[in-house]
């Protein structure tokens, strides 16, 4: 939701989403099917959860309704993405190029993604937000007190 508001408020872009079941507090345009998602879009972001239902969502069908002029960005899960398929989109120029900020497989990842001049590889900085950052201060935090209070820990580490 907070992509969709700064795609469309920030930057004044139609902005439209796919997923199981409509959203009723929404106004952007729906599609029940990634592939005619990916044929309506100039640039298909993925931000969906991981798991059997998603794993390689986007794939040779959604890759080729993205089309040559299209996008993909995925700031999900790299499960969400065949890299097979990518890398085969990507090499043949089926899809104007692509940015992964997560990677199936990861830190492994394929050797040929380095051959790939129309794909941006970043680093999985998705737990960097503030939000994430304030958590994770607090987490510590409380595993130093309960270590020095002599408590359990919140989250320890297996031996």
């Amino acid at each position: 939701m907070e992509m969709a508001k700064r795609g469309a408020l920030g930057f004044d872009m139609e902005v439209a989403y796919c997923s199981r079941n409509r959203r009723a507090d929404v106004t952007c345009g729906y599609f029940d099917r990634l592939p005619d998602l990916a044929t309506w879009c100039d640039v298909l972001m993925l931000a969906a959860p991981g798991g059997p239902t998603t794993h390689h969502a986007v794939g040779h069908e959604v890759l080729e309704a993205l089309g040559h002029d299209g996008f993909l960005v995925n700031i999900a899960r790299g499960s969400l993405v065949d890299s097979n398929a990518l890398i085969d989109a990507l090499r043949d120029k089926r899809i104007a190029g692509a940015g992964l900020d997560v990677i199936e497989g990861e830190p492994a990842f394929p050797d040929a993604f380095l051959a790939l001049d129309r794909l941006v590889l970043s680093p999985h900085v998705g737990g960097f937000s503030p939000e994430a950052m304030r958590s994770m201060i607090h987490k510590v935090r409380a595993n130093l007190d309960a270590h020095f209070a002599g408590k359990p820990l919140l989250s320890p580490i297996p031996a």
